[in-house]
C-alpha cells in the first residue's frame, strides 16, 4: 500500500496540465467492455470512449442522438427507425456501419460474452429472448434472421419490440448498449487490454492501461464531434486510500476526486468549501419486511414500525455523511414527479400514532410481540444504522429486536430464497423514471424478496410503459408509490448521496443523481 501511495505521489509532482483531467476514479478497472459491465466505475471509463444508437445529454436526465441522427417511432410504438450518420468512423480510421451496429447487438447477447445486463436486449426487443434461448443449437440463425433489429437501405436501421415503452430510447442510451468494433467482438481479444489494438467510436480512446497505476486515455480524432472536445487527455487513477485522495486533491495533482471516495466524515467539514459538490443519488436505503412473517403480515405492525423510526436522527447524528432523511421510496429530483405523501409529522405525533396502531395489532406497549431478527450483510455502516433503529423500537414501542450480520453472498442467497423477516435492502435505479425505480417490487419482480405483492401496483406500473406524456407518466406513477407506501413492505430511510472536490480550473461539470458524467462537456482553464 506505501510502496503504491508513494509510487502514485512520486509520478504525480506537479499541478495538472491544462490540457489533462485528473481524477480518482476508486478501483482498479475489471474491464472496459461495455457489453460486461457490472460497477459504476468501469461504467464512467466506457462511457467516454463508446456510443451506441442514443445517448444521454451533459445532465444524465434527457435521451440525444448518438450514432443515430434522428429515429422515428410508429404510431403503435413498436417499431423504431434510426438514421445513421453519414461519415461516421471508428478511432482508427474504419467506417462505422449499420450492419456492424446490428452485429454489435447480437455480440452483445452471445452467452460466451457474459453479458451481465442481458435483460437491457432480451426483455422487449423482438425475437431477442428466443435467439439467445436458441444459441448455439442448429436453429441459430435461423433465430438470427427472426430478430427484431433489421438494415433498412443504406444507412438505417430498425428495431421491433414487442410492448410499446416510453422508456426504451432510455435502454439504449446505456453505456451497455454501445457499439462495439468487428475486432474486439471475441471478449478474450487482447485488444481490450492492449490499447494500440482498442478501437472505439466515441471521444476518447485508450492510450495506457497500467494496472494499479494509471488508466490514460486522449481524444479521438476520428470523432464525430471531435472539434467539439477540449480536454485532449484523460488521467484515471485507481486510488482506494480516502485519505491519499484527499492529500492529492489539496495539493492540486488531481483535478477531481470522483464519487464518494472521500471519507463520509469529511462531508460535515466541506459544505462551506465552494468545491464540494454533493446532491441527492437516484437511490434509497431501506428495511425489507418478509410480509408471510407474524406478526410483519400485520399493516398495523409495518407501519408501527416504519412511524418509530426517527430518520433525521440516523442521518445527521449516526451517519452525518450528507445522505437525505427520507418516508418515501422514489428519490427526489425527477422533472415533473410529485411525491403522493405528506411532509413528515413531528416525531412524537408519530410515536403516539406508532404506538397506537402497536396497541390496535395486539401488543400493547409491545407485549406479546415476538423478538424479530434483522439482517443486514456485513458492513459497520449498517451495524451502525440497524443498532440505532433496535434501541428506537425497544425506547419508542418496548419490543425487541435481535440483529444478525451476514456475509455478502450468504445475505443475498437469504433474501432471494426469502429467508429472513426484516432486511437492509437497497436500490439504485440507472433511469430517470419513478415508474422504473419502482419495478423492483412487482409481484413477480426477481427482486421483490419481500412476498408482497399488488395487482394494482403491477397493472398501474406495467400500463406506465404505454404512456408517452410525462405528465401523465408521473401522475400515474405516483399513485403506484402511493400504494407500496401505503401497503408498507419496506421501511424507507434515507436517500443516497454523491459527494466530490472538484477543481475550480474544470468547467462544465453537472453533478447529476447517477454520477455519471461524459468529459467531453467539460473543458479547463
Amino acid at each position: 500500500m506505501f510502496i503504491h501511495i508513494a509510487f502514485l505521489l512520486s509520478s504525480l509532482l506537479s499541478v495538472t496540465p491544462p490540457d489533462q483531467f485528473v481524477f480518482n476514479n476508486g478501483v482498479e478497472a475489471e474491464t472496459l467492455d461495455p457489453h460486461r459491465l457490472t460497477s459504476v466505475n468501469d461504467s464512467l471509463l466506457a462511457l467516454q470512449m463508446f456510443e451506441g444508437l442514443v445517448g444521454m445529454d451533459s445532465t444524465y436526465m434527457k435521451v440525444e442522438p448518438a450514432i443515430a441522427s434522428h429515429w422515428e417511432v410508429s404510431k403503435d410504438g413498436l417499431k423504431y427507425t434510426f438514421t445513421i450518420r453519414k461519415g461516421l468512423k471508428w478511432s482508427n480510421g474504419d467506417a462505422l456501419t449499420p450492419e456492424q451496429v446490428r452485429n454489435s447487438f447480437i455480440r452483445a447477447m452471445a452467452p460466451e460474452v457474459a453479458n451481465p445486463n442481458l435483460e437491457n436486449y432480451t426483455h422487449n426487443i423482438e425475437g431477442a429472448a428466443e435467439y439467445v434461448k436458441n444459441y448455439s443449437t442448429p436453429q441459430q440463425k435461423d433465430f438470427e434472421a427472426k430478430l427484431g433489429i433489421t438494415l433498412k437501405g443504406k444507412d438505417q436501421i430498425e428495431i421491433k419490440i414487442k410492448k410499446p415503452s416510453a422508456l426504451f430510447l432510455n435502454y439504449l442510451a446505456d453505456p451497455r448498449c454501445a457499439v462495439v468494433h468487428p475486432s474486439m467482438w471475441k471478449q478474450d481479444s487482447k485488444a481490450w487490454t492492449h490499447p494500440e489494438e482498442f478501437i472505439v467510436n466515441g471521444p476518447y480512446k485508450l492510450k495506457e492501461w497500467v494496472v494499479n497505476k494509471q488508466i490514460v486515455l486522449e481524444k479521438n480524432k476520428n470523432y464525430r464531434e471531435a472539434s467539439k472536445v477540449k480536454i485532449e487527455t484523460i488521467v484515471a487513477l485507481p486510488i482506494n486510500d480516502q485519505t491519499t485522495t484527499y492529500n492529492l486533491y489539496r495539493t492540486k495533482q488531481i483535478d477531481w476526486t470522483g464519487e464518494n471516495t472521500l471519507a463520509s466524515t469529511y462531508v460535515s467539514s466541506l459544505r462551506a468549501d465552494s468545491e464540494f459538490f454533493l446532491t441527492g443519488a437516484f437511490g434509497t436505503y431501506a428495511y425489507a419486511l418478509n410480509v408471510k412473517i407474524k406478526p410483519l403480515d400485520n399493516l398495523k405492525v409495518r407501519k408501527a414500525l416504519s412511524l418509530a423510526i426517527h430518520r433525521a436522527e440516523i442521518t445527521d447524528k449516526v451517519l452525518k455523511s450528507g445522505v437525505i432523511p427520507t418516508s418515501r421510496l422514489v428519490p427526489p429530483g425527477l422533472d415533473g414527479f410529485k411525491p403522493p405523501i405528506e411532509p413528515p409529522q413531528p416525531f412524537d405525533r408519530q410515536i403516539e400514532q406508532a404506538k397506537t396502531l402497536l396497541a390496535q395489532a395486539g401488543y400493547p406497549d409491545g407485549k406479546g410481540f415476538p423478538t424479530l431478527t434483522l439482517n443486514y450483510n456485513t458492513n459497520e455502516q449498517h451495524h451502525k444504522v440497524a443498532q440505532a433503529i433496535q434501541q428506537m423500537w425497544k425506547k419508542y414501542l418496548n419490543i425487541d429486536v435481535k440483529l444478525d450480520n451476514r456475509e455478502w453472498k450468504v445475505f443475498l442467497a437469504e433474501q432471494a430464497q426469502k429467508k429472513y423477516e426484516i432486511s437492509r435492502q437497497a436500490w439504485i435505479g440507472e433511469i430517470p423514471d419513478a415508474g422504473d425505480y419502482m419495478e423492483a417490487y412487482l409481484a413477480d419482480g426477481p427482486n421483490n424478496h419481500t412476498n408482497w405483492g399488488n395487482a394494482q401496483f403491477d397493472r398501474i406500473l406495467r400500463d406506465a410503459h404505454l404512456i408517452r406524456d410525462a405528465k401523465k407518466r408521473n401522475e400515474a406513477t405516483a399513485k403506484a408509490e402511493k400504494i407500496i407506501l401505503d401497503d408498507a413492505p419496506i421501511i424507507p430511510i434515507y436517500h443516497y448521496v454523491f459527494y466530490s472536490l472538484m477543481s475550480p480550473r474544470i468547467q462544465g461539470f453537472k453533478p447529476n443523481m447517477f454520477g455519471k458524467y461524459q468529459f467531453k462537456y467539460f473543458t479547463k482553464k
